[in-house]
């Protein structure tokens, strides 16, 4: 049962009533390691003026199932998703032109990912240890696949 809605610029909670957090929008910038108390969160939706996904952003996050990418993200940092174990599918969309090291390492139950057009250089490690990811349809843009990327 959902108990409040909770607006904290730029991140909207939807809190429930056995403490858990289950999803969150983010408007603004999406810094180093800085979204709070969002351990607990499933979905997580990045808003449009996010043009940045940085380093750690949702490292550990292990209940996360689901995130949404959106257009005016263009890079995404070293380790931003580093063992969010809940995940199973991303798409990165075409307006991303790097992914950094580790940026999806670890995430366990990741079986697809999709990487945009504009992706250019997948990072080392960039899914590493992501042991059930068996279907990755690539872009035409990837020139650079780092050390142990899969």
């Amino acid at each position: 049962m959902q108990i409040k809605s909770e607006d904290v610029a730029p991140y909207t909670f939807v809190h429930y009533a056995d403490g858990s957090v289950s999803k969150l929008r983010i408007e603004g910038q999406l810094a180093f390691n800085s979204i709070p108390n969002i351990n607990n969160a499933t979905a997580v939706e990045i808003g449009n003026t996010v043009t940045s996904i940085e380093g750690t952003a949702f490292s550990g996050c292990e209940e996360l199932k689901s995130v949404t990418i959106p257009d005016s993200v263009t890079s995404i940092g070293y380790s931003a998703f580093l063992g969010c174990t809940g995940l199973t599918n991303v798409v990165i969309p075409d307006s991303v032109t790097s992914l950094g090291t580790s940026a999806f390492d670890s995430c366990i139950n990741l079986t697809s990912v999709t990487i945009g057009n504009g992706v250019t250089s997948i990072g080392n490690y960039a899914f590493y240890n992501c042991l059930k990811l068996a279907n990755v349809t690539f872009g035409s843009s990837v020139t650079s696949i780092g050390e142990n990327a899969f």
